[in-house]
């Protein structure tokens, strides 16, 4: 039985929960709200709104409530059944799953991959920083899921920490020796990690021939676990490459150096794109373009009904068909990393930010080399990444979707602080103004501000999801950006500020 349920423009639905009453809870990541649900009836019992931009949400049977965790730091308890939160806590920005481990909470931070365990009163009794490899760093923890055995399954990237050679075999060939397992020498590639604080994490090997991975899951018996892989090696058939497998599933228990895939019956068509362990139907995969369950142990396809909407611009964006990086791999949720990469033989290089729409800031990259959409196809996926070259059609296809990619909103932010900071921001005689004007705050201009070289006026919307700072990442809060690595005076006026006013300028600059 399906059930038709009304949504408001831009309420983009995202994780869903279900409690032990046969409710659905749905985070609207851009409606700023969480909508309960009546699997039963399909009825809409509440929509209750819980923070800017909620990400993560959890039912506890142990607490008996609904939990959200939310980009602006915010962790939100509400009763399953209605009614208003009955409790915020404000943790650290960029948070994005929520697992119960009995009456503890395990939260996810995106960019970081950092866990942080909550108690019942709120706190953060630990942070549980991800390992990985030598050789490389953890990062953007896509999704955690509960173990049945205890903590949860995090679903990550590891990105090399060597300086990347950008050279004809493409910047997934990078400075340090491939790693000994055939299809994970990119610069960076999908991991899986067991938390379970306050025992010793496991790591898997990495995901092997996976430009992305999205998803994840785990048996009842918790040991098999698997992924759901949009960007796999050769998955695109559209260039006329020979399908691999988009599905993923592997032993928990693996004690080999390199990952090995067991033997899983696959989707004919569509991008994998989330994936299950149900009860009474085995794994279930779902898949977009066209929209479809997946029942692999069946090998059963069960149509949802809904129109193919192949959007050429999301398949640019998403998949790699003949590489080990996508675009998504770095610009997360059509954002960034979080990363400064070394791309020798020039110096680090933050990922830049794309959301809020990148056209009319022309031209592209922090030095301004790339004077448009087509020379940075050419440069960044053709060049760099290794994918096939779209023709016209398909980079005007990628460059609509991304530019439509919207703003999140702004955290927030004391209202009086705002006020003052966007006076200072405005002040000819700090200046910052001067550069950072127009619809996307960005003269599009390549200049020396003092930060080691000419670099592109950046866009400033935003700002408050993107630390670190500046082209180097020097600054990790937009308060450092006013210190010394942030050019002195060439870079706007500010040493005749206060640090009360330095407080409100970098209020403003989080609001924006």
């Amino acid at each position: 039985m399906t059930f038709a349920v009304a949504l408001r423009e831009g309420d983009e639905p995202g994780r869903v929960a279900i409690d032990g009453g046969g409710r659905a809870h749905v985070a609207l990541r851009r409606g700023g709200a969480v909508l309960t649900l009546d699997l039963t009836s399909g009825a809409v019992l509440a929509r209750r709104e819980v923070c800017a931009a909620p990400r993560g949400v959890a039912w506890s049977a142990e607490r008996g409530d609904v939990y959200v965790a939310c980009a602006g730091g915010e962790l939100v308890a509400m009763p399953p059944a209605g009614g208003a939160p009955t409790r915020t806590t404000r943790l650290d920005l960029d948070l994005r799953d929520v697992v119960p481990m009995g009456d503890r909470l395990l939260v996810t931070r995106l960019r970081s991959a950092e866990t942080l365990v909550v108690d019942t009163t709120g706190a953060v009794t630990t942070r549980v920083a991800m390992t990985a490899p030598t050789g490389t760093a953890p990062g953007v923890a896509r999704r955690a899921v509960p173990s049945p055995a205890g903590g949860a399954w995090v679903l990550h990237q590891r990105a090399g920490d060597a300086p990347v050679q950008v050279t004809s075999t493409g910047y997934y060939r990078a400075a340090t020796p491939s790693l000994e397992c055939a299809g994970t020498d990119g610069v960076t590639r999908p991991g899986l990690t067991w938390v379970r604080p306050p025992l010793p994490m496991v790591t898997l090997p990495d995901i092997p021939s996976a430009a992305l991975a999205v998803d994840v899951a785990v048996d009842a018996n918790a040991t098999r676990v698997a992924v759901a892989v949009p960007g796999a090696l050769g998955a695109t058939t559209a260039f006329g490459e020979a399908p691999v497998t988009q599905l993923r599933v592997f032993s928990t228990t693996q004690t080999s150096r390199c990952l090995a895939v067991d033997a899983t019956a696959q989707p004919s068509d569509g991008e994998v794109v989330a994936v299950a362990f149900a009860a009474s139907r085995g794994l279930v995969a779902q898949t977009r373009a066209p929209a479809a369950l997946f029942l692999a142990d069946a090998g059963v396809t069960v149509a949802l009904g809904a129109p193919l909407r192949d959007d050429p611009g999301h398949r640019l964006f998403h998949t790699n068909p003949t590489g080990f990086v996508a675009c998504a791999t770095c610009h997360v949720e059509g954002e960034d990393d979080g990363r400064v990469w070394t791309f020798a033989p020039a110096s680090p290089r933050r990922t830049p930010y794309l959301r809020g729409g990148i056209l009319g800031t022309e031209p592209f990259h922090w030095a301004g080399d790339l004077a448009d959409i087509d020379a940075l196809v050419r440069e960044v996926m053709v060049r760099g990444m290794r994918a096939p070259a779209p023709d016209a059609a398909g980079v005007q296809a990628l460059a609509r979707w991304v530019d439509a990619l919207p703003s999140r909103a702004a955290p927030a932010v004391a209202p009086d602080a705002v006020a003052r900071g966007a006076a200072l921001f405005r002040d000819p005689a700090v200046g910052c103004a001067g550069c950072h004007d127009g619809p996307h705050l960005t003269n599009g201009q390549t200049v020396d501000v003092g930060t080691g070289g000419s670099f592109q006026v950046p866009p400033l919307r935003g700002l408050a999801w993107h630390a670190p700072y500046l082209h180097n990442g020097c600054a990790a809060t937009l308060r450092e950006r006013f210190s010394a690595c942030g050019g002195g005076d060439q870079h706007g006026h500010t040493s005749q500020l206060s640090a009360a006013q330095l407080d409100d300028l970098a209020a403003y600059l989080a609001s924006l």
